[in-house]
């Protein structure tokens, strides 16, 4: 769970690059792993991302995240710019590559070993709108759970779960449930919050009223409480001076 967003690679590097967490598995990951040495692994991949990515290190880039423009996240690229690439986009479109650490792709660090050049995901030349790969990643798929992006509504995607609803500008404040327990109606006490299941205004009618995937294997159901309009607040004027 983040703020606004994460990046999954350094968007400056090729993701075959040593310095991407999701191109070689942890050297802790011994050669015939148990269930309990790859749970570890996956721990152990899923930290360095927070602490290996550059961008992932600065608090800004995790509190205001958009975008991802000339190869540097952004709150905001230039309005309408073909090369703005939402970093969920990103985030899915590597995510996806994971399949497992007994994948195809190398285990070695280096950055050189069995990747070819037209593999490349991205390099300091290439844009990150045209990403490419087509060899699997060392690597178990994650989910990110994010918010502070009203604008987006809710952008429920495979790996990315987006759920600001716009609460702050009188909108629904959405919450993602987890588990396989299903809430109770509970009789209304005096002032309570009504729980309904599509108070948000960019809502998609296929999505609002059923369980949606998340993760590997798992589902969450989607919950809303209406927020009350924000009251309209006039700045005061400070007074011309004369003379």
């Amino acid at each position: 769970m983040v703020h606004a967003g994460l990046l999954p690679m350094d968007p400056a590097h090729h993701l075959r690059s040593g310095v991407q967490p999701l191109a070689h598995a942890p050297e802790s990951l011994p050669e015939d792993p148990t269930a309990e040495d790859i749970e570890r692994a996956r721990n152990e991949q899923e930290l360095s991302l927070l602490t290996d990515i550059e961008p992932n290190r600065d608090p800004d880039v995790k509190l205001n995240i958009r975008d991802i423009h000339d190869l540097e996240p952004t709150k905001r690229g230039p309005k309408g710019h073909e090369d703005n690439v939402p970093w969920s986009d990103l985030w899915n479109s590597v995510i996806k590559r994971c399949r497992g650490f007994n994948s195809t792709a190398s285990r070695d660090k280096s950055g050189s070993s069995r990747w070819d050049d037209g593999d490349v995901l991205a390099n300091p030349e290439s844009d990150v709108s045209e990403l490419r790969l087509r060899k699997p990643l060392p690597c178990h798929p994650i989910t990110v759970v994010y918010s502070h992006a009203s604008s987006r509504g809710l952008d429920l995607k495979k790996w990315s779960k987006g759920l600001d609803t716009g609460c702050v500008n009188g909108d629904g404040l959405t919450a993602m449930v987890l588990g396989k327990g299903r809430r109770k109606a509970h009789a209304g006490r005096k002032g309570a919050l009504e729980v309904q299941q599509s108070a948000w205004p960019n809502d998609n009618d296929d999505e609002r009223d059923k369980d949606v995937p998340f993760g590997e294997n798992m589902h969450a159901r989607l919950v809303s409480v209406s927020c009350p309009t924000p009251p309209s607040i006039e700045l005061p004027v400070e007074p011309k001076k004369s003379g």
